[in-house]
């Protein structure tokens, strides 16, 4: 025979249970967010995209980021720094296309977070998912001076699909395009990170 009065009831096991997963949900904030610090922030200066591909999920209005929500950031990005002493600044470009507003919203966020960074002694670095259209010279030169150092652009697949996919108006193969691109900033970079996704579809994953 044993002591069935040691024996934890339905209600207590399922107290102790929801506690412990209560105290692994604080253990992962306290290891993994708040000494180390590292702060990573996910900027959308646009929901609207130059291309209009049929497989986006996302709904491309016409739209570009307030003056106010820009002030906004620029303050939450001094807090982050100069109050909450982070140890590192990563910013995350996305959309949308966000290179559609890169001298309105990318260029005057980078240099305040440049500055404020440098100034606090933290390291700081940008990196953006693009279609990659619009890394012109001018722009690619931009990018390795605000440091950006990661890139993530989609191809879909060959030229013949990308083109058909995603077009321009007056440009004759952005497949062209956006690889001369990538060209590009890859002679500027001594060291980059590029992540190249390709789309694939039951007509090109055949291709030789």
């Amino acid at each position: 025979m044993f002591d069935t009065s040691k024996l934890l009831n339905i209600s207590d096991i399922t107290k102790r249970i929801s506690g412990f997963f209560k105290l692994l949900i604080q253990l992962f904030f306290m290891v993994f967010l708040i000494p180390n610090s590292r702060y990573f922030m996910v900027v959308l200066p646009t929901l609207d995209c130059n291309y209009h591909c049929w497989y986006c999920i996302q709904n491309h209005v016409d739209s570009k980021m307030s003056d106010e929500t820009l002030k906004r950031i620029k303050l939450h990005i001094g807090h982050m720094v100069n109050v909450e002493k982070i140890e590192s600044l990563h910013l995350d470009w996305f959309g949308g296309e966000p290179l559609l507003y890169f001298h309105e919203i990318i260029e005057p966020v980078s240099r305040y977070a440049m500055g404020v960074c440098e100034k606090a002694g933290i390291p700081f670095m940008n990196s953006t998912t693009t279609n990659g259209y619009f890394h012109t010279k001018d722009k690619a030169q931009l990018c390795k001076e605000l440091q950006f150092l990661q890139f993530q652009i989609t191809l879909d697949g060959n030229r013949e699909f990308h083109d058909n996919v995603k077009f321009q108006k007056g440009c004759e193969s952005t497949f062209n395009h956006v690889l001369a691109n990538i060209d590009r900033l890859l002679s500027l970079y001594e060291e980059i990170n590029f992540v190249l996704r390709i789309n694939y579809t039951h007509k090109n994953l055949s291709l030789r």
